[in-house]
């Protein structure tokens, strides 16, 4: 991938829109990132690795630091990259989230984030989102956020860390840039495998022990104590014979259930005889105490029996009242009718009366009408008299607000005319500096070829002077004699000098006419617009300036728009009177119209109120006389009436068969009783009653002992169950022990193996034995090129030494090739280190770049400090990243260090203003 250009803005301390050309450095080679501290050079990489990723460079920084504290509160933030990845460009553009001014009204809004990536040249964006465009990046590149950082950004510090830390630390690192998690997770998986099978070993210990704890045997069983020894002691419990035990006692409380199961089914065979006994008694006694009380029931009921038949017959001699009622209520009911036809009468002539009531409402409501109506014509035709001619006063109004508006538009065409001379005097102006500046140029120009054609003619002098011999003639003035030659100077121009300064003089010469000549053009133009703006304005020109001639046409107009906008005024107040007066004549003609036709409608109506008024009393007196010859006074009062004589009626006839049902009730019974009598005398016949009091001892003597053979058999049962199930459960927890005991010993045996906690062994974990794969190639990498750096002194190595229990196997030593010894990273000078800290980035890029598919990387960013370096080291570093830029590959320095700008020709330059933010400039 490389980077063809960079655009920011609002980004950092990069305020304006700031566009970083890349392709001007060319395809390959170093290029150097300069500038002051806090300028912005490392916001260079935020940027390309934003516009990628969405993320900062570095850890420290985040996507909300982003926005520049120097932009305008409307300047959106945003990264866009322009780069190529094989031989195809893409463009990706990403503005974070951000707050914005409202377009309307006080206070900020948020505006969403936009991001997208196109093939270059299209319009369509091939992906559009965070998720599209992340995803897109990674299938282009091959890289995700992390990799790239770690393959083509080497910041500040980072590998400095990683070359001084310990295996432990530098772990977390190749497992984050090498993805060897997965050797993490298995170990952690079989740790936790082993754990979970050693928990479910001493689980299965506690449920032996539990189960053995909570058997239940009974108290005379032999074998109680050996396994309740068994249960204190679950651990040893698989290595005895614990089955065995726990089998006999199983025997031993079947033999013992027997015996008592035989116990209790005798006593239980008792007790169910007296039981039945006491029943048989209580049964007798029960029908000798009803005998008695059906007796002592007979004597109650045959009073009341001869009383009931008295009432009945009494009842039965009301009967022929009961009759008459009857007739009088069929009577009554005939007439109900009359009352209806009265009162269908009246109705007739209450809705007579209602209809008049509503034709007089009818009428007040139109005398009402015809009196408001009246009264309205008259005050509309006073407010039309009063108005007068509207449409002559609008007429004249309107001439004078066109006669305004024609004198307002000539004044306005005289300031355009003024304002278009001002302009030609600007150009005028501007034309005078150019013409100024290029004279000055000529006459520099000429200045600078007199005193080369001086100089060059003294040369000319000096070569001639330099053939010279005594005693021959001179070719110029022929004398014999050269007392002084002329000289050869050394600063004397060539021809080809002299040549071109006198091709730039004429290019000069050139330039200043022509710039004479707009000159002159610009400033007669702008006299003649002058000069007609002034023969326009007429009298505001008379005897003035152009700029007094201005002033009083301003003055003019101000006045005139005044009165027009007073014209304007009081023309809309007129068109508002004529629509009011043509509102009122259409009204009017309303008025009249509806006023002529209320006053046949009233005349109607007085009419038709009279005829309704006499049909009403008429029906009323015929209704009068028709009630007044019936016994009740309306259709209520007599069913009120008729519901009294049926209320008589049915009490009556309720009275009396209520003394006829009560009688036949009685007879029912005294018969009923008699049968149950004669049953009962018969089931007594020659029984005694029995003594259920000595029953029941006997029966609940029995019960007791029942209870207690039940309740031993009972517990014999439970106990024979839970040695069953007991025996059961040991035996398949006992096999799942010894299986778990087994497992326990392999898993445990292996993940001691993994995770390096073999006793006598190295503490090595298999993703450290991964790692060291990686971390061999990477310090291969690095070793060619801090040979290189060093004269051959230094190489890094992985060391072996062990430190107790600490984990070994990614930690880091140096060979010194000078000294044939071996010593610790931490003993190399400031120097030293940061080439063996860049070293090991670079060599961690170029195995990660290998181990990414062909991943290709065509341009990396270097930010660490050359400071440290001395001039021969900082040589080597060049040397060494000058090979990291060969096949086609441009590196980027980040660095103050003087002596690389003299080292490295390409420069981006960073400079920073406080108060407007920072600008880049390239040098190639």
């Amino acid at each position: 991938m490389r980077p063809l250009k960079l655009t920011m803005q609002a980004f950092g301390p990069y305020a304006e829109k700031t566009v970083i050309d890349m392709e001007q450095l060319g395809g390959q080679g170093l290029y150097l990132i300069t500038g002051d501290t806090g300028a912005g050079k490392t916001t260079i990489f935020d940027g390309v690795c934003y516009a990628l990723f969405g993320k900062a460079s570095g850890d420290s920084r985040t996507v909300n630091m982003f926005r520049s504290e120097y932009a305008e509160p409307g300047v959106i933030t945003y990264a866009e990259l322009l780069f190529d990845y094989g031989g195809t460009k893409y463009l990706v553009h990403r503005e974070p989230r951000q707050k914005i001014p409202k377009k309307r009204g006080e206070g900020e809004t948020d505006l969403n984030t936009t991001i997208e990536i196109y093939v270059y040249g299209q319009e369509k964006p091939i992906a559009s989102g965070e998720n599209e465009v992340n995803d897109r990046i990674r299938s282009i590149l091959g890289l995700d956020h992390g990799q790239y950082r770690n393959v083509a950004m080497i910041a500040q510090g980072s590998f400095a860390e990683l070359l001084n830390t310990k295996t432990e630390s530098r772990t977390k690192i190749l497992s984050a840039i090498f993805s060897t998690g997965k050797y993490r997770v298995l170990q952690e998986r079989l740790k936790e495998e082993a754990n979970a099978v050693y928990r479910s070993y001493k689980d299965s210990e506690l449920k032996i022990g539990s189960l053995l704890g909570n058997i239940r045997l009974g108290s005379e069983d032999p074998y109680r104590e050996e396994i309740r020894f068994a249960a204190q002691n679950p651990e040893s419990a698989a290595d005895t014979d614990i089955e065995d035990i726990c089998q006999k006692a199983l025997e031993y409380e079947k033999a013992e259930a027997k015996k008592v199961a035989d116990e209790y089914k005798e006593a239980d065979k008792q007790h169910k005889t007296a039981t039945l006994a006491l029943e048989n008694g209580k049964k007798l006694t029960e029908l000798f105490h009803k005998l008695e009380q059906s007796e002592k029931d007979m004597q109650e009921l045959l009073p009341e029996l001869e009383k009931a038949e008295k009432d009945a017959k009494a009842m039965h001699e009301k009967l022929p009242e009961h009759k008459a009622l009857i007739g009088q209520i069929a009577a009554e009911e005939k007439q109900l009718q009359l009352y209806d036809d009265a009162e269908a009468v009246l109705k007739e002539a209450e809705k007579l009366s209602k209809a008049a009531d509503a034709e007089n409402k009818k009428l007040e409501a139109l005398n009402g009408q015809l009196s408001a109506d009246t009264k309205k014509r008259e005050e509309l035709k006073k407010f039309i008299t009063d108005l007068g001619d509207i449409g002559a006063k609008l007429a004249e109004t309107s001439g004078k607000a066109d006669k305004l508006n024609s004198e307002l538009e000539h004044i306005k065409a005289i300031g355009v005319e003024f304002s278009e001379a001002d302009k030609l005097k600007e150009k005028e102006k501007s034309a005078r500096k150019a013409y100024e500046s290029a004279q000055q140029e000529m006459e520099r120009l000429e200045k600078h070829y007199s005193g080369l054609f001086a100089l060059y003619l003294a040369e000319q002098a000096g070569l001639l002077a330099k053939e010279l011999e005594e005693g021959k003639p001179c070719p110029v003035c022929g004398s014999v004699h050269h007392p002084q030659k002329a000289s050869i100077s050394e600063k004397a121009p060539d021809k080809q000098t002299v040549d071109k300064a006198s091709a730039e003089l004429d290019t000069a010469r050139n330039t200043a006419l022509k710039a004479a000549s707009y000159h002159a053009g610009a400033r007669s133009a702008h006299e003649k617009a002058v000069e007609s703006a002034m023969a326009h304005a007429g009298k505001y020109s008379e005897g003035c300036t152009p700029e007094k001639a201005l002033e009083n046409a301003r003055n003019d107009y101000k006045q005139i728009n005044d009165e027009l906008k007073k014209l304007i005024s009081t023309q809309k107040e007129l068109t508002n009177q004529a629509k009011q007066k043509t509102a009122a004549e259409q009204e009017s003609a309303v008025l009249e119209k509806r006023i002529e036709e209320n006053s046949k409608n009233i005349s109607s109506l007085q009419g038709s109120l009279r005829e309704l008024t006499a049909k009403a009393e008429e029906k009323k007196l015929t209704a009068k006389k028709q009630l007044d010859s019936l016994p009740c006074a309306d259709k209520a009062e007599a069913m009120k009436h008729i519901s009294e004589l049926k209320a008589k009626q049915s009490a009556l006839e309720k009275a009396i068969s209520d003394a006829d049902n009560k009688l036949a009730q009685l007879e029912k019974q005294r018969t009923e009783l008699s049968g149950h009598l004669s049953e009962l005398k018969e089931q007594t016949k020659r029984k005694n009653r029995p003594d259920c009091e000595a029953l029941d001892l006997s029966m609940k003597e029995c019960a007791k002992r029942a209870r207690s053979a039940l309740d031993k058999r009972d517990e014999t049962v439970k106990c024979l169950s839970s040695a069953e199930d007991t025996l059961k459960k040991i035996r398949s927890e006992l096999a799942s022990n010894r299986a778990l005991s087994r497992e326990y010993s392999i898993k445990n045996a292996l993940n001691s193996t993994v995770n390096g906690t073999l006793a006598g062994k190295q503490r090595v974990t298999l993703e450290v034995f991964a790692q060291m794969e990686y971390f061999d190639r990477i310090l291969a990498h690095a070793n060619v090129r801090l040979l290189q750096m060093t004269n051959g002194q230094y190489e890094l190595i992985r060391s072996g030494t062990s430190r107790g229990n600490t984990k070994i196997g990614l930690d880091i030593d140096v060979n010194d090739h000078f000294t044939g010894s071996t010593r610790s990273i931490r003993s190399l000078s400031g120097g030293e280190s940061f080439m063996a800290s860049l070293a090991l980035a670079l060599g961690f890029s170029d195995e990660i770049q290998q181990s990414s598919g062909g991943v290709r990387i065509d341009s990396m960013f270097v930010d660490e400090g050359f400071g440290t370096l001395d001039d021969e080291t900082l040589d080597q570093a060049i040397k060494a990243l000058n090979g990291l830029a060969e096949n086609s590959r441009l590196v980027g320095i980040i660095s103050h260090v003087p002596e690389l700008k003299e080292k490295i020709d390409r420069q981006i330059v960073v400079t920073k203003d406080k108060s407007l933010g920072s600008a880049v400039k390239i040098i190639t």
